[in-house]
């Protein structure tokens, strides 16, 4: 009887201890997933049992964030469903935020924690490109100047270039092709287009839209300067 007692015990305290373990376990679990970050955040690494804990300072970059998408504080509120006191308490500092609020914020904001907590945020695509800017892609062939506008845009879709012709300026004797759809519009001048050896003759205000992979060649056939604006995509030119 005495072992069998013994035998007991041990398993009752063996129970016991596996209870307690588990309420460990949703005591931490629990930690994590109602861990709130505050105007200094933390994000939490674990190795080993150890948590290394970086600040980062949340209401500022939210903030930051918003000015860049151009969004008020209330624009941000009704899409994210967040009050506006809270939006605006949690910028400045004096407030903390749950994972789950943090996230609605973002998604009104267009982004996710991981980009949020990434580093800094690129900065928005730039919008206005000034006349020094264009890239001349012509090749500096004699009576042409090809001016590429955005070129080093990253991801573009489509690709606008400001033709200028010299009298007699030509794109060479040879029609060439490439892997796109092109348009353009003639704003000044006189230019001959020639797209599978069928001729147009084009002036201010004339336009043009044709499967670039067609064997192609433009000239300028005025007495004066000609000018066109062309766009290609995807950019291929």
């Amino acid at each position: 009887m005495g072992i069998l007692r013994g035998v007991v015990g041990v398993i009752k305290e063996t129970r016991a201890i596996s209870r307690r373990a588990a309420i460990r376990d949703r005591a931490r679990n629990q930690e994590f997933s109602e861990n709130r970050y505050s105007g200094a955040v933390y994000l939490y690494n674990v190795h080993g049992g150890g948590i290394n804990m970086d600040e980062l300072r949340v209401g500022g970059r939210v903030r930051e964030l918003r000015k860049r998408r151009n969004m008020s504080l209330r624009g941000l509120a009704r899409q994210s469903g967040v009050a506006l006191s809270f939006l605006s308490s949690l910028e400045r500092g004096g407030n903390s935020v749950s994972v789950g609020t943090l996230k609605s914020i973002l998604d009104a904001l267009g982004t996710s924690l991981g980009e949020f907590f990434g580093g800094d945020a690129p900065p928005p695509a730039k919008v206005v490109y000034r006349q020094a800017e264009h890239a001349e892609i012509s090749g500096a062939k004699q009576g042409l100047q090809f001016l590429d506008v955005a070129a080093g845009r990253r991801g573009r879709a489509l690709q606008l270039i400001l033709e200028n012709y010299a009298p007699g300026g030509d794109t060479g004797p040879e029609p060439y092709r490439h892997e796109a759809e092109e348009a353009g519009l003639v704003l000044k001048g006189k230019l001959e287009l020639t797209v599978d050896n069928e001729r147009w003759e084009l002036g201010p205000g004339d336009a043009y839209y044709f499967d670039s992979r067609r064997p192609h060649r433009v000239r300028n056939i005025g007495k004066g300067p000609a000018q066109a604006v062309s766009v290609n995509t995807p950019p291929s030119f």
